[in-house]
């Protein structure tokens, strides 16, 4: 067991539910006037953000137990593979969950299309539900070996597909994760661009005719996919369940990479943006929770109705159940799943196992092969000034207009 990495250093012991006991400073008049063009990106609460986590430090961070019980069981509901823009084969992600033994279940949610040879083209591929069946396959092949224990379940038919957010808001894409689906979903819509082209609300009715669950993964992650709770229209198209921890969208607030960002040739500057990257989950948390924080925070109702989740959303194998939901039952089969998001039994937290059983030095590495490029193009189109300004810009927000 490796230890003393530090790895999950930016978390709290709060459970979600009592997180929301934190008082909250709101944004007045004017930081919401000035922080409302960014409402299309989910960061019109980042000043509340900052100014909370100022004042209360690491609780406004995502949960993660002290220790794991005997009826604890841990899935995670989105990860990636090679056969879209992730890393691992099927195979080596089955092998690195029966090293760690972190994980009870995982679906595996990649996109309808794959990269092409240049690393950047998106080839639509409408075998992506029939390759998430390859996956239960393998894992089966798995369990026979006694790789896997018998108990451990993945969940076939399922895709992370994009589309429009609605006829209200043009020009918005978002993501939606469908798991349960039968092999042929794709070819019985006829093809691919009948869901891109398409709306959420009539996506979400179609995976349901189809006995499908329906999941809205980082709906603050730069997108808009959070106006799906403040709809009334949304209340007979219902979600199955929100995902209010996604560890890719908040791993560069862990303060558990700093030494090694900071090796980066652009250390500085993730540090200055990396905290931001906190505020995804934290606000992803709040509105799943009745709170007492007034309708910026309680604008989104139906949120609350629905189960919340916790995933890891995997790019490649080491970050696999780095964020987890935990149940307090085993699931055993897709009708079991379908009853714990209607009884809204799961926890959405940091996996504990995942932390314990995790080289911090590994998730570097592959983090940084994977979005290293990304990352330092993205840095170098913008000064170290525009960083240090864009900090103080909000760090004043945060301060004076809170």
């Amino acid at each position: 067991m490796i230890k003393n990495h530090q790895l999950h250093s930016s978390i709290t012991g709060i459970p979600p539910h009592n997180l929301v006991k934190v008082p909250i400073k709101k944004q007045t008049f004017l930081s919401n006037l000035i922080l409302g063009r960014l409402k299309k990106y989910g960061l019109h609460q980042m000043a509340s953000f900052h100014y909370t986590r100022k004042l209360f430090g690491d609780i406004v961070y995502p949960y993660m137990p002290k220790r794991i019980q005997e009826n604890n069981y841990l899935y995670d509901f989105h990860a990636h593979s090679v056969n879209s823009d992730g890393r691992g084969t099927f195979k080596e992600i089955l092998e690195e969950i029966s090293l760690k033994k972190h994980l009870n279940g995982l679906a595996i949610t990649d996109h309808p299309w794959h990269l092409g040879a240049d690393g950047k083209k998106r080839i639509p591929d409408e075998k992506v539900i029939l390759r998430s069946f390859k996956f239960h396959e393998l894992s089966e092949d798995f369990k026979k070996k006694g790789k896997l224990p018998e108990s451990f379940i993945t969940f076939p038919g399922s895709c992370e597909f994009f589309m429009y957010l609605g006829e209200d808001f043009p020009g918005s894409v978002i993501e939606l994760i469908a798991i349960g689906l039968p092999r042929d979903f794709i070819k019985n819509i006829k093809d691919l661009k009948r869901i891109t082209n398409g709306y959420a609300l009539e996506f979400i009715e179609r995976v349901h005719d189809n006995n499908g669950l329906v999941i809205v993964p980082h709906p603050f992650y730069f997108v808009r996919s959070y106006e799906l709770f403040r709809s009334e229209k949304s209340i007979n198209s219902l979600p199955d369940a929100i995902e209010s921890i996604n560890y890719s969208t908040g791993f560069l607030a862990d303060k558990g990479y700093s030494e090694l960002f900071y090796k980066l040739p652009f250390g500085k500057e993730v540090e200055y943006i990396g905290l931001n990257f906190g505020y995804f989950n934290w606000m992803a948390t709040i509105i799943t929770q009745k709170n007492r924080y007034g309708k910026d925070f309680n604008a989104f109702p139906l949120a609350r109705e629905i189960a919340s989740l916790g995933s890891s959303d995997a790019h490649f194998k080491s970050m696999l159940g780095a964020a987890c939901t935990m149940t307090k039952e085993p699931i055993t089969s897709f009708e079991d799943l379908r009853q714990l998001f209607k009884k809204k039994e799961t926890y959405p937290m940091y996996n504990l196992l995942w932390k314990e059983n995790t080289n911090k030095y590994t998730v570097f590495k592959e983090i940084w092969e994977s979005y290293g490029g990304t990352i330092n193009k993205g840095l170098k189109e913008r000064p170290l000034l525009f960083w240090k300004l864009s900090k103080f810009f909000v760090d004043l927000l945060a301060y004076f207009w809170v």
